[in-house]
Formats: structure tokens, C-alpha cells, sequence
């Protein structure tokens, strides 16, 4: 306390006691009397008739506030049924044009025949654009294709199918032929390549000729000039014999 100067003043007051809030039994009282009087001047009726007055008025606030509200959502509603009835309109007239657009096509095209009945069907416009009689129908004459034609135009089909048919058998038998001959060429000429080497004959590849066999029959030790000259290829023949061709 020695910050604290001598002459500076300072009030001293007891901590607040649960009982000093507005709902303890004396500061009860003392409102009641301020507000209503002596508590003889208070009946029970009119406690009952004041609760009762109360609830009516409340009551009525919510009635007059529902009311405003439905008085702010009858202008929606209202835009709502108007929009719906305008889209319901525009329909109708699309589905209208539409039909009258049809029934003119079909009275237009009725007019060549029945001219006086499509007449009294065509609209003004139509008609001040369009003469009666100008548009018009026929039914498509019948096929000229009678019951011989057909079968005759059947029989042509299934003799081009059986003469393809021919055809595609012969040209595989002959493929079978062709193969069966140059298997049996190649047979016969590989059976002389391996007599030729089972005779000690050298066989190899030529040099310029990679797919080609070749028979070597000089001597290894010989100068480069006779040794290239001392191979010949291994050729066949059409019937697979296997000759020397000397000028490899």
C-alpha cells in the first residue's frame, strides 16, 4: 500500500452475495409493489384475465404476421401461374401451326383430284400463293418382273455361282499339281547334292551367289587365280536334275 498516496479516495464495498440478482424474494416484492400496487388491490381473476388478454394479442401478431407473408408470396404464386399459362399458350400455338401447315399439304395435294372439297380446306394464304392443282399423286406402277423372269434371272445367279465355284476347284487343283512337281524337282535335286558330297566333293555357297550351291573340285593349295576358278555351281533343271554350270 505504500504506492498508493494518502489522500486518494477510495470506496469499500462488501462482495455481491447469489441473493442480490432481480429474482430474490425481497427485490420480488419491491417490483410487484411498484408495479401493481399493494397486494391487496391483486386478484386472481384479473391475473387469469391478464394472461389470457396477453396470449390473445400474441395471437393476433402471429395471425398479422402470417398474413403479410402470404400476402408477400400471392405476387410469386400469381408470377408463376401467368408464366406457366404463357408457355402453355405458346405451345399450343406451335402445335396449332403445325396442323394447319398439314391439313394445307394434304388439302393442296387432294385439290388435283377433288378440287372442290380441298378448296373449302385450304387456308386464304395458301391460296393466294398457290393454284389448286398443282401439287399432285400417282401410285407407282407395278414391277415388270412376272414369275418366268424371276425364275430365269435364279437360274443365271446359281449358274455363276456353280461356274465360280469351277473355277476356284480348278485353280486349286492345279496349284496342288504345280506344288506336287516342284516338290518332287527339289527332291531329286537335293538327292545330287548329297551324292555329289558323299562322293568327297567339297559343296559350298558361292561368293556372288549366296542362295546357290557350288562344287569345288581344284586343288586348295593352288595359286588365288586357279583356286576362284576351280568352283562351279550346282544348278537344276526344270525336272530337278542337278547339272555343273562351268562358267560360275
Amino acid at each position: 500500500m505504500s504506492g498508493i498516496p494518502d489522500n486518494f479516495p477510495m470506496s469499500l464495498r462488501p462482495w455481491p452475495t447469489k441473493e442480490s440478482n432481480g429474482s430474490a424474494l425481497p427485490t420480488l416484492i419491491s417490483r410487484i409493489n411498484a408495479e401493481r400496487g399493494q397486494f391487496r388491490n391483486l386478484t386472481e381473476e384479473d391475473l387469469l384475465e391478464e394472461i389470457a388478454k396477453g396470449e390473445s394479442e400474441a395471437a393476433a401478431d402471429n395471425d398479422e404476421m402470417s398474413t403479410e407473408d402470404e400476402i408477400e408470396a400471392a405476387p410469386d404464386r400469381q408470377k408463376e401461374v401467368m408464366d406457366a399459362k404463357a408457355e402453355m399458350l405458346a405451345q399450343l400455338e406451335q402445335a396449332h401451326h403445325a396442323s394447319m401447315i398439314a391439313l394445307d399439304f394434304v388439302a393442296l395435294l387432294l385439290s388435283k383430284d377433288q378440287p372442290v372439297q380441298a378448296g373449302l380446306s385450304i387456308s386464304d394464304g395458301l391460296r393466294q400463293v398457290v393454284s389448286l392443282g398443282t401439287l399432285g399423286a400417282d401410285r407407282v406402277k407395278d414391277t415388270r418382273l412376272t414369275e418366268p423372269r424371276k425364275k430365269d434371272i435364279a437360274a443365271v445367279g446359281k449358274g455363276w455361282k456353280i461356274q465360280s465355284f469351277n473355277t476356284s476347284v480348278e485353280s486349286i487343283l492345279n496349284a496342288a499339281s504345280r506344288l506336287e512337281t516342284e516338290i518332287a524337282a527339289e527332291t531329286k535335286y537335293w538327292e545330287a547334292i548329297l551324292a555329289v558330297d558323299e562322293k568327297g566333293w567339297k559343296t559350298c555357297k558361292l561368293p556372288q551367289e549366296q542362295h546357290t550351291l557350288g562344287v569345288r573340285f581344284g586343288f586348295f593349295d593352288a595359286a588365288p587365280a586357279f583356286s576362284n576358278r576351280s568352283l562351279a555351281a550346282l544348278r537344276r533343271q526344270p525336272d530337278g536334275t542337278a547339272y555343273l554350270d562351268h562358267g560360275a
